[in-house]
């Protein structure tokens, strides 16, 4: 199946994920219901919604790992059930919510691990895939961090590894789930300002399931609403988050709704 493109202004656009009708199932019980949406080439998408609306799940089955069962998932022009695991890897990276790293690898083995998909599983690295590493660290300013223990970096710190561990993929399609939680406002910028610039340069089309409304408004360009697995809003950022539909999604009451305005600029 050939990639869906559009002309506008004069530009090709590619479009890279289209999402019909999807729903899934955990134990009989739905976790997302009658899902649809569109993600083109370079766009930034965040996926907001309460805890418990769908958005993990959601990724995951964008990642591969929870099996659609009912509805239609395209990826890069082709059926994502079409692909073998080794060959969606190299379109497509995703960094988890929490990372548990039991050994203590350094950073820069941490990062290298991002080219297995590349490699015969008897291979070793090879010199390109060293100086790609190397490429990302320097590009991500924590190339002082290449000798240290993964398990001796601040909670910010590792996550800037994980997402240097999913850029060496050389990845069409990067998603993060949460990828700020837990992190001060530094790290929280300097993350989405780098996925931000990575969408700019390398036309990476980024999706992220976030809370932080703020930064989203500010570095994405489309929104996907979630609430109880339904979608509640998709389309623009400036037409979507506003006090109304994010009052609709997170269940907030028409008395808070100035305040919330107030609190997110809506």
């Amino acid at each position: 199946m050939a990639s869906f493109e559009k002309q506008e202004k004069g530009l090709i656009i590619m479009e890279i994920i289209r999402a019909e009708n999807m729903d899934f199932k955990y134990n009989g019980a739905k976790a997302l219901d009658n899902i649809n949406f569109k993600v083109n080439e370079s766009d930034f998408l965040a996926v907001l919604g309460p805890n418990g609306s769908g958005k993990s799940t959601l990724l995951k089955i964008l990642a591969g790992i929870n099996e659609l069962r009912s509805g239609r998932l395209i990826v890069n022009g082709h059926y994502i059930g079409n692909y073998e695991s080794s060959q969606y890897a190299k379109i497509f990276s995703y960094v988890p919510c929490d990372i548990y790293t039991p050994y203590n690898f350094s950073v820069s083995e941490i990062v290298i691990m991002g080219r297995a998909p590349y490699l015969k599983w008897w291979e070793d690295y090879r010199s390109k895939d060293k100086s790609l590493t190397c490429e990302i660290l320097e590009s991500m300013r924590i190339s002082h961090l290449a000798e240290r223990n993964i398990n001796s970096l601040s909670s910010g710190e590792k996550q800037l590894v994980f997402i240097a561990q999913a850029l060496v993929q050389n990845p069409k399609i990067l998603v993060l789930d949460e990828p700020t939680s837990h992190l001060d406002i530094r790290y929280k910028m300097e993350i989405f300002g780098l996925l931000n610039k990575m969408r700019e340069d390398k036309k990476i089309t980024i999706i992220t399931a976030s809370h932080d409304i703020n930064l989203v408004s500010f570095y994405a360009n489309k929104a996907l609403l979630l609430n109880k697995g339904k979608q509640m809003f998709f389309g623009r950022v400036e037409e979507g988050l506003n006090a109304d539909n994010i009052c609709r999604a997170y269940e907030i009451s028409e008395v808070s709704k100035s305040r919330l305005s107030a609190m997110f600029k809506l």
